[in-house]
């Protein structure tokens, strides 16, 4: 479900004190009020008479034939219709009726106005401008997300979320996000709130769910999605998280019979076959693999993973020619990406032992980059023991070593990061900005730094 971090030392926040938290508010919101006379009966004597009843009070939103002949009306609006009708009740009004019933309409009137003018000013002066302030901290929040600034669409999305705790959209896109920064249970205890609000929401259960067993879990997580397929059962994506789940407690028949219903109910879906595929090939299926796998790569030709795992399947049937070129083809998307590069160089030891040499050494140079990275991290370890101490002289110089040993690679924002908020506890906050945007341009999901350089300005 998910991949941990390369090293938890170097993702270490050290400067605790540079986060706030600021306390939650909330805002009421009121409604409007029901119109009145809501269930006023009268009884018709005629199909004549009841036409003339329909023509004076044809602007009377609820009119409606109802049982032994009654009529329903929810609001009168005129003098006139309001006698008709209470003459069809009782045939005829006694002297002074229309004097007293003028009166009576008078006062519900003037009644009647008051309410709905109290109601409407309330709304007016309480809705509109929180109402435009969420809509503008949600939409912002949304555009971040989009553009991959996660870290960054978390601050505006938890503002909106203290105005309106139980906003399905907000609640939901925020517990996404802090999802993928890393925020698991946070994100798990606010989805279990949203669940709670919204019971009835098939949507709210599946998030839960997925948010569960990517926290490994699983029978909490199988039980969400259990709940979603019950209220939704032709949504495609319950069953397919509902089998993921299941392959991942290692019960194959089950999981296979959840993706089958998910691609009946949506055969477009890339998803569906992708993790379908990896539970075919962890049961020995290597034929029905390769078919979904082939499937697939028809709907996403540049995904090099998905043409590996095909070059592997096909490889495993024996079918040689069909897994090198599958390899061939994940290796011109991406040259350096190792699992493919070996197994190509295995491939083409008999045919083309020449080609096979180069790719070798292109995998022992992949496997380089990778030693580079772990001299990499243990620098970074002991500058983290440094800044521990509160040495930071020699954590910054120990994070500078690491930074131009890295250059590009996977540890370089995190590298940044740490260097940054290093040089900022030494007192140089212009060089820590500067490691700080360079961390946050490298990799904008790390909330961290969002809050860091928001605290020493940008």
């Amino acid at each position: 479900m998910g991949s941990p971090k390369p090293t938890k030392r170097i993702d270490c926040q050290w400067i605790t004190q540079l986060v706030h938290k600021p306390h939650p508010f909330c805002v009421r919101r009121s409604s409007g009020p029901y119109g009145p006379c809501k269930n006023l009966t009268v009884q018709s004597v005629s199909p004549g008479i009841e036409n003339q009843a329909e023509s004076l009070s044809r602007n009377v939103p609820t009119f409606r034939l109802g049982r032994n002949h009654e009529k329903v009306y929810a609001r009168f609006h005129s003098l006139k219709s309001l006698e008709f009708l209470m003459r069809l009740r009782f045939r005829r009004p006694s002297r002074g009726f229309r004097q007293a019933l003028s009166f009576v309409i008078l006062f519900a009137c003037v009644l009647i106005s008051m309410v709905s003018n109290a109601g409407s000013q309330t709304k007016s002066q309480a809705n509109p401008p929180r109402n435009e302030n969420l809509l503008r901290l949600l939409e912002k929040g949304k555009s971040l997300a989009g553009e991959g600034k996660l870290a960054e669409a978390e601050i505006p999305l938890l503002e909106a979320s203290k105005l309106d705790p139980n906003d399905f959209e907000i609640q939901t896109m925020l517990a996404k996000v802090e999802v993928r920064i890393g925020k698991s249970q946070e994100a798990i205890e606010r989805f279990q709130q949203i669940s709670a609000t919204y019971p009835r929401r098939a949507e709210s259960h599946l998030n839960l769910g997925i948010a569960l067993a990517d926290a490994k879990e699983y029978e909490e997580g199988l039980k969400e999605t259990s709940v979603a397929v019950s209220l939704a059962p032709k949504m495609a994506s319950a069953h397919l998280n509902r089998g993921r789940i299941l392959d991942d407690m290692l019960r194959p028949v089950e999981a296979r019979e959840e993706f089958a219903i998910a691609y009946k109910l949506d055969p477009e879906d890339p998803d569906c076959l992708y993790y379908w595929a990896l539970a075919e090939h962890a049961n020995g299926e290597f034929k029905n693999e390769t078919e979904l796998l082939q499937k697939f790569t028809v709907m996403q030709p540049k995904n090099y993973k998905a043409l590996y795992l095909l070059g592997r399947s096909l490889k495993d049937q024996s079918r040689d020619a069909e897994a090198i070129a599958a390899l061939r083809r994940a290796l011109a998307i991406q040259p350096d990406y190792e699992d493919a590069l070996y197994l190509l160089s295995r491939e083409l030891r008999g045919a083309s032992p020449e080609e096979s040499r180069q790719l070798d050494e292109r995998f022992r140079a992949a496997r380089q980059q990778q030693s580079v990275l772990d001299s990499v991290k243990s620098l970074g370890n002991e500058a983290y023991q440094a800044a521990h101490s509160k040495d930071w002289p020699e954590a910054i110089s120990l994070l500078r070593k690491a930074v131009e040993l890295c250059g590009s690679c996977e540890a370089s924002p995190a590298l940044h990061k740490n260097l940054g908020l290093a040089l900022c506890q030494n007192g140089d906050l212009p060089s820590g900005r500067t490691e700080l945007e360079t961390s946050l341009k490298l990799n904008p999901d790390d909330p961290d730094v969002v809050k860091a350089l928001n605290i020493i300005g940008r």
